[in-house]
């Protein structure tokens, strides 16, 4: 029964930790496992990161006195120390872009109770001075009707968080935490900590622009009658070249245009490899083992046609 004795608390609290530890583990694997099954049915989203942790016992109780025991005995209120540590089970996905982070939200607010979302992407973009950790943290519990399902109703009472976040503002987390006494550095130490920040939050933009352009060039590769207008000049202007020798007017060929040559004559090829099937098999060295396959076959001198990518 809550009360406003920490020293009896803090002893409840350990009791249930010490008790409950194998359960809560396995609640957490059942959350990760349910988790990256939601991920595979998006192709978009299927290859993110999915990770997950139970908090430590003693982190726990640091969490508690450091974040609400002084509120909580200023106003006299009786309290229980689990119920306000959110984060006892903690889940996380990473994924490649920003607008991934959204995807992944509403894919998971369709299939749990989100109890809380706190954006801290929308938190930082509200002031125009200051940069640092972004990402979207969800505190959720297994639905109703899961919770009535036999494999589930041990971990009915088992809410956790899920933080989302890009591999940029991950990686930005990591490197974070390492800094000590954040609060206590020097003015010159924390602009160029800001500065770094806002090199992160540009690299978040960057790839997310990128991999548009890549995709709208590859949408074009289905377009063979606009080459010959885009790489050849009916009366090409003689153009200088590194060896100071005279070219026609020709665009150069780059993997884009070849690639759309190529679906254009061989309409049944295969000229890229399914690196993505392998993804969201959770498959990450395949591409590696095929190319070191490769590689002993030119080293042993075989000179067989060399075999298809599989699977």
């Amino acid at each position: 029964m809550p009360s406003l004795d920490y020293e009896n608390e803090k002893i409840v609290f350990r009791d249930f930790y010490d008790t409950s530890r194998d359960t809560m583990a396995s609640a957490k694997a059942t959350m990760e496992t349910l988790l990256r099954s939601l991920l595979a049915t998006d192709p978009a989203i299927a290859a993110a990161k999915v990770e997950g942790r139970v908090k430590d016992r003693e982190e726990c109780l640091s969490k508690f006195r450091r974040k609400y025991q002084t509120a909580l005995e200023s106003t006299k209120t009786p309290y229980s120390i689990r119920t306000h540590i959110t984060d006892l089970l903690g889940l996380r996905i990473v994924c490649f872009y920003e607008d991934d982070v959204e995807r992944v939200r509403d894919l998971v607010s369709g299939e749990f109770e989100v109890l809380e979302i706190t954006d801290k992407t929308a938190q930082m973009q509200g002031t125009d001075n200051a940069f640092g950790y972004k990402g979207l943290h969800m505190d959720l519990r297994l639905t109703e009707g899961r919770r009535g399902m036999k494999e589930y109703a041990a971990y009915a009472d088992y809410p956790f968080e899920l933080q989302i976040r890009t591999v940029v503002q991950d990686s930005w987390s990591v490197l974070d935490h390492k800094i000590k006494y954040k609060k206590s550095i020097p003015l010159d130490l924390k602009r160029r900590i800001n500065t770094l920040a806002a090199l992160f939050e540009l690299a978040d933009r960057e790839f997310r622009a990128i991999r548009e352009g890549t995709t709208e060039a590859l949408d074009r590769t289905e377009e063979y009658g606009t080459i010959e207008a885009e790489s050849a000049n009916p009366e090409p202007e003689p153009v200088s070249t590194p060896t100071g020798k005279r070219s026609g007017g020709y665009t150069p060929l780059d993997a884009f245009s070849l690639l759309r040559i190529a679906r254009h004559f061989f309409k049944d090829g295969e000229f890229e490899p399914p690196q993505n099937r392998w993804l969201h098999a959770g498959d990450y060295e395949a591409r590696p083992r095929h190319f070191a396959g490769q590689v002993q076959l030119l080293h042993e001198g075989d000179d067989r046609r060399r075999p298809a990518i599989q699977d």
